[in-house]
């Protein structure tokens, strides 16, 4: 019964992120994406009204593109979560700095620096997983300039889902973002 009753809750789920990425303006999946927003579409995530917002996409995904602004950020900031099926994020903190969680990082690392970024700037995201070669690269750009370059150790063998999240703990920080144009691509 257990098992069923949260087989059902996960469906529900899963139908609510599709129902609310539609009413955000993203599209049905594509032939070469899992979602895509479409022109003036926005996916928006406010903390500020004292409730965590997150996103949850399931399935494999190999590629990221999205265009985000971090409006407000504090403390933990907004994230992206990649479920493998332990997690690995990319996070932009209230100090400006965006950071990557791997907890197969080199040298006993989990959490390193890989840039920084301005609040409401506008950023372009792209995110691709190699499987076969176990790495990832990240690469966050604000027109011509690249404010995140990074490549590394993956440490999983799929993406089972990812995640678009402000932090939703209880009275959660002020987090404000907004992502447009999102391709996620299986």
């Amino acid at each position: 019964m257990a098992q069923k009753l949260g087989s059902l809750i996960m469906v529900v789920l899963i139908v609510m992120a599709v129902v609310v990425m539609t009413a955000c303006g993203a599209s049905a999946p594509t032939d070469k994406g899992v979602f895509k927003t479409r022109g003036g579409g926005a996916l928006i995530f406010d903390s500020t009204d004292g409730v965590g917002d997150q996103i949850e996409v399931r399935g494999a995904i190999s590629a990221i593109e999205a265009d985000i602004v971090i409006g407000e950020v504090e403390k933990d900031g907004f994230s992206l979560l990649l479920d493998t099926p332990q997690v690995r994020t990319v996070t932009f903190h209230g100090d400006g700095s965006v950071r990557i969680f791997n907890p197969s990082l080199p040298f006993g690392e989990t959490s390193v620096k890989v840039g920084d970024f301005a609040t409401g700037t506008k950023m372009h995201l792209s995110i691709s997983v190699d499987q076969k070669k176990d790495s990832w690269s990240i690469i966050v750009t604000n027109g011509n300039a690249a404010l995140v370059y990074y490549q590394g150790p993956f440490g999983a063998t799929k993406v089972e889902s990812i995640r678009f999240s402000t932090p939703v703990t209880a009275d959660p920080p002020r987090v404000r973002a907004t992502i447009t144009n999102l391709i996620l691509v299986r």
